[in-house]
């Protein structure tokens, strides 16, 4: 260093080993500098953090209210070390900005010993050697099941620059521009990251922060952190479903991409949102939809939402409601666990009833009327409206021949039950009728349970039974586990059995009464008279057995009788 005291002037060179700035730490920093005019300024100045390598030139005016200003280029940037540096773990803590964070004591902590003081050294090593492997598995599970991962697992390497300057008097200012490529965040790949901005009295604004990954594209703008009310502009572009599966659930097979657009204001830990969402090349369990009118909002935990859904036809299905759900970053729990959620859908919009059972059962045509709301909680829903329909078709996968024509009648939906009235309809050249009430969601004994009578049916379900049925069959439990018992009868039928139980050649008919009972989803069927069928012409082998031919009253009974356990 050279050092003249008149004027005051000097010139030399600074090496700081684990220099540091209120957050700002580094390993090394070293550069040459200068003092002429009360201007003290540094050139060829470069700072090493980790991986990380910055290079610095600037200076500072000295006096009363001292100011500086600089400029920071960005070499080689590593996300890792900028976010330890800055002790930002989670998205809550972008808010504090450049303040320290406020850590707890030792006291703090409830920790149980694990360790093996009075051991041998040997013993000792190994139970950290252990406790090393189970701390790193459960932070992978966590990672793996955690459907946003923390702002700490992001990484990569970046580029860019940054203007500072400021005073006492003034505070810090600065203005910035990161450029990233090839950024992992837990299981998240990112293709290029762009963050520009500034940051004025502990507010950073963002102009923007944008995420290309393949063709999802995602950017925000607006001011966030100090003292004041977050406010910005959030757009998602082309946003797979599979991924927003990661955030949310959704109760259907959902596929398509998600453009959406949202204005975010509130705090970091209590974020309000206001937006439209938008499904592109929709599909519900593979069946095309489309959307419009779709706005949602969000705030203090809790997600509104509205929209209509186009399917196959001019009726839409409209939806409303609000749901409770705290992000993973919330600060703030939902006030209650109550739902609220309307749906209304009307003849062709009843095609939704193909998508919610994967085309289980579909919707041919008629007329339909659905009105229904849902409270309660997920835990306990409450439903109330009705649904009524009038010469309605409808197909059942699992019914192969002939779908359910002529349907009419009402449900209603109340508190915690389903009221069929009188449901009918015709199934080949027999009849159906439904009546009576089932709970929803609870196994409430109820005094009128849900029966469901057929007469004349010519059955043909799918790998069980080809043949003719009448009987009564109740519902008990609930809808989401309903519980069966009554009495059908078989007749002119055909069973399937397994193949290990059919074998080609003539057969002896089993005694009556030799047969054991099988489980039918809850009907006991008892003994019978079962003798096995030739095999077709076209084949060598059948595995359908046959039921006696034209049978009286009598044998009917006894051939198939199903009876309450």
């Amino acid at each position: 260093m050279v050092l003249s005291l008149s004027p005051l002037s000097a010139d030399g060179s600074l090496t700081v080993d684990q220099p540091s700035l209120g957050t700002l730490r580094g390993d090394r920093f070293n550069g040459d500098f200068s003092l002429r005019d009360n201007v003290a300024s540094l050139t060829n100045a470069s700072l090493t953090q980790g991986p990380s390598r910055y290079e610095v030139t600037g200076s500072t005016r000295l006096g009363k209210d001292p100011s500086f200003e600089a400029r920071l280029a960005i070499v080689e940037g590593d996300t890792r070390s900028i976010l330890q540096t800055l002790q930002w773990f989670d998205f809550a803590d972008v808010a504090r900005g450049l303040a320290a964070p406020t850590y707890g004591s030792a006291e703090d902590l409830q920790v149980v010993p694990v360790g093996l003081p009075e051991a041998p050294l040997i013993s000792q090593l190994q139970r950290f050697s252990e406790i090393e492997t189970l701390v790193g598995q459960a932070l992978q599970r966590r990672r793996e099941e955690e459907r946003i991962p923390d702002l700490a697992d992001l990484s990569g390497q970046f580029s860019g620059g940054i203007n500072l300057s400021g005073s006492l008097s003034q505070g810090i200012k600065a203005d910035f521009k990161v450029l990233g490529e090839d950024w992992q965040w837990g299981k998240y790949g990112i293709d290029s990251v762009l963050v520009e901005g500034e940051f004025v009295d502990d507010v950073i604004t963002f102009q923007p922060v944008r995420v290309e990954a393949g063709e999802t594209v995602v950017s925000l703008t607006g001011q966030f952190g100090g003292e004041i009310q977050q406010s910005g502009q959030l757009r998602a572009e082309n946003v797979p479903v599979t991924v927003a599966r990661n955030f949310i659930e959704l109760p259907v097979a959902l596929a398509g991409n998600i453009d959406m657009q949202a204005v975010v204001s509130g705090e970091a830990g209590n974020p309000n949102a206001v937006g439209q969402i938008n499904l592109d090349n929709g599909s519900i369990n593979g069946t095309p939809v489309q959307t419009r009118q779709t706005g949602f909002n969000y705030g203090n935990a809790r997600l509104g939402f509205g929209g209509i859904l186009e399917l196959n036809g001019p009726e839409p299905v409209v939806l409303r409601g609000s749901i409770p759900y705290a992000l993973p970053f919330s600060k703030v729990q939902p006030e209650n666990d109550t739902l609220s959620i309307n749906v209304s859908v009307k003849n062709e919009g009843l095609t939704l009833l193909d998508l919610l059972t994967s085309n289980q059962l579909r919707w041919l045509g008629g007329q339909g009327d659905v009105q229904l709301s849902i409270g309660g909680t997920l835990a306990k829903p409450i439903a109330t409206g009705t649904a009524l329909f009038d010469k309605a078709a409808i197909a059942a996968q699992f019914l192969e021949d002939a779908p359910l024509t002529e349907v009419s009648g009402r449900v209603r939906f109340e508190g915690d039950r389903i009221l069929v009235d009188g449901l009918q309809g015709r199934f080949s050249d027999g009849a159906v009728t439904a009546q009576g009430e089932l709970p929803l969601a609870t196994a409430a004994q109820v005094e009128n349970p849900l029966q469901v009578g057929f007469t004349n049916l010519d059955l043909n379900l799918r790998g069980l039974y080809r043949g003719g049925a009448q009987g009564n069959v109740v519902i008990r439990g609930n809808s989401l586990s309903p519980e069966l018992s009554g009495e059908i009868q078989l007749a002119d039928g055909q069973v399937l059995l397994p193949d290990s139980a059919a074998s080609p050649g003539p057969s002896t008919p089993t005694a009556p009464g030799n047969v054991p009972p099988a489980d039918r989803g809850g009907i006991n069927v008892g003994s019978g008279t079962i003798a096995i069928a030739p095999p077709p012409s076209n084949s060598s082998n059948s595995p359908w057995a046959k039921t006696s031919k034209s049978p009286s009253r009598q044998s009917l009974a006894s051939l198939g009788r199903a009876t309450s356990p």
